[in-house]
């Protein structure tokens, strides 16, 4: 037979593609031929996969692995590989993709990201080096953690399912740096003055409550101070004023200077109005008076609207700069309609041809200025819409970015919770234990996987891991309960909310009371409730032990995403 050529097994046929052979096969002799995968199994069992389905199929059913699966959803590209790139940075684990990422882009199919296991060749462990192609046979054995991301054409959305376990191999951080520079424009450098306006002295009258809206609590923090922090650690904010009704200033003040993480005299708090306008024109009054450079654009955002992306304020700020006024918009989510003096259907509006108006917005100054000056009285009393301002008094025209339905205000009395919530979703979670492969431990990670931004295996506990991780999971194998209550009693005050949850996962060691155990944990958390820490503490009793572990999981969860202060201290029999 010629060099180069295959030959079928059942006649003399030959072929110099496999793929014809295997046609031939498949079609005259009604076989299928059993094709080697280059997907080899890392536990040495000599099997080998086609896919990557099939290889952790036979983890899951024939090694007995629990493969941590997780599913997130973003509103678009940009917004995935942030997330991927911060992961990345954070796990020491690198993923890349071996097709063309065009695929992903355009949104005609999936795309598959696969863990490059440290992007490590074996011939050099010396030094950084670009990325092999995955599945490279100069890499270590095959991972099975993976990425599979699709992309919507209709509304841009990303949805990615992530396998996040790890096997043959231990992340190597100085690895996992990205070695190609991103494909998606970056925004150019902010290197001009900008300062924002917070609006925050309304009274909150449908929220229902007699607390105005932006002193109510969020996870023991009031809404106001989670959006101020949110401003303040943006970078190139050289002003950041905060406008509060004018019987409540002092009361905004206390507040700020002891929930707030304030830095200098980047923070500023003036009276305002209750009409919006009003405050917005007090908070421009300010700039004048107390900057000594007058800022190129002014950014305008409520107070009580906690949650925005960085991202999305920088672009606002460099679309102000170029067009002179920009605003978010997102789209409409019900029918807008008008009725009659008679109550009766007036007109439909057609929903696609409209957006809701959202924030931030931004504006150049002298165009904000120019608006708020020469605005008559009742459109500064009664008016909303700044953009609207802008163009009619200074015939400035909004360049409009679309963007999720993410950035909504805490309104009416539901958004409180759906807040709180949105807020423990993005946070991450740090995981206390030694053994970090155990049944509870890989069950754990994968339930609060599905919850929480992120979650952290660490393997033991150090002081500094308060101010990393707003929740953290401690499991005790064999530790004395007074032991862990002892050791909780050195932990100094913290500026944000942390709530701890000690789990003994071993039955309780009859020997120890457990009333008077009760009691000193009581204690313990009543002082560290001070501290602005919150501790529970699960205890698991003897019974069956895969309902045990699953009901320990799920309380372990709803003690961290609830974080209730009440509860703080309790002992929980699993």
């Amino acid at each position: 037979m010629a060099e180069g050529l295959v030959q079928c097994s059942l006649c003399s046929k030959t072929y110099l593609m496999n793929k014809n052979l295997y046609q031939h096969m498949r079609t005259v002799h009604n076989v299928s031929p059993q094709l080697k995968g280059k997907i080899l199994c890392p536990l040495n069992c000599e099997e080998s996969f086609r896919s990557h389905k099939d290889f952790r199929k036979h983890l899951e059913t024939f090694h007995k692995y629990m493969l941590e699966n997780e599913m997130q959803d973003f509103a678009n590209l940009e917004m995935f590989e942030t997330w991927k790139k911060s992961y990345e940075e954070t796990s020491g684990y690198k993923y890349v993709c071996h097709s063309s990422e065009k695929i992903l882009k355009t949104g005609e199919g999936k795309t598959y990201f696969f863990c490059h296991r440290s992007g490590v060749s074996k011939s050099d462990t010396t030094g950084l080096k670009s990325p092999r192609r995955c599945l490279s046979q100069k890499i270590g054995k095959t991972c099975p953690s993976a990425m599979e991301v699709s992309r919507s054409l209709a509304d841009g959305t990303v949805k990615v399912d992530f396998w996040k376990t790890h096997i043959g191999h231990t992340a190597e951080p100085e690895f996992a740096t990205p070695c190609k520079k991103s494909k998606t424009k970056k925004l150019e450098k902010i290197d001009f003055e900008v300062c924002a306006i917070l609006p925050a002295a309304g009274s909150g009258e449908r929220m229902g409550l007699d607390t105005p809206k932006q002193y109510i609590s969020i996870h023991q923090k009031p809404i106001i101070c989670h959006t101020v922090d949110a401003f303040l650690r943006i970078p190139f904010f050289k002003k950041v004023i905060v406008v509060a009704a004018p019987d409540c200033v002092d009361v905004m003040l206390q507040t700020l200077s002891e929930m707030c993480k304030l830095e200098g005299d980047k923070l500023m708090i003036t009276e305002g109005s209750n009409a919006r306008h009003l405050s917005i024109l007090s908070g421009l009054k300010a700039l004048k008076s107390y900057c000594e450079v007058q800022p190129e654009v002014v950014v305008v955002h409520d107070g009580v609207r906690p949650f925005f992306p960085e991202d999305i304020v920088s672009k606002v700020v460099h679309a102000a700069k170029e067009y002179g006024a920009a605003g978010v918009t997102c789209p409409l989510v019900s029918t807008v309609i008008s009725v009659d003096d008679k109550g009766f259907l007036d007109t439909s509006l057609d929903r696609n041809k409209f957006r809701a108006s959202e924030m931030p917005q931004a504006f150049q100054f002298d165009v904000l200025n120019k608006a708020y000056t020469e605005s008559t009285a009742n459109d500064l009393e009664h008016g909303t819409e700044c953009l609207h301002l802008v163009q009619k008094y200074a015939n400035v025209r909004a360049k409009l970015l679309p963007v999720s339905s993410h950035l909504w205000k805490v309104t009416h009395h539901k958004d409180i919770y759906t807040a709180a919530g949105v807020l423990k979703e993005s946070q991450t979670v740090a995981v206390i234990c030694k053994e970090q492969t155990s049944e509870f431990v890989t069950l754990l990670k994968n339930v609060l996987g599905k919850t929480f931004k992120f979650v952290h295996s660490v393997a033991k506990f150090n002081v500094s891991i308060l101010g990393k991780f707003p929740n953290i999971v401690q499991v005790h194998e064999t530790e004395n309960p007074y032991c862990v209550i002892e050791k909780m009693s050195s932990f100094q005050k913290v500026s944000d909310l942390t709530s701890i949850v000690h789990v003994f996962i071993n039955s309780f060691d009859p020997t120890i009371n457990f009333l008077e155990f009760q009691k000193q944990a009581k204690i313990s958390a009543k002082v560290l409730k001070l501290a602005n820490i919150l501790v529970y503490f699960i205890v698991r009793e003897e019974t069956e032990p895969m309902d045990s572990i699953e009901e320990m999981v799920d309380l372990v969860k709803s003690l961290l995403f609830e974080s209730n202060p009440h509860a703080s201290g309790n002992v929980f029999l699993s």
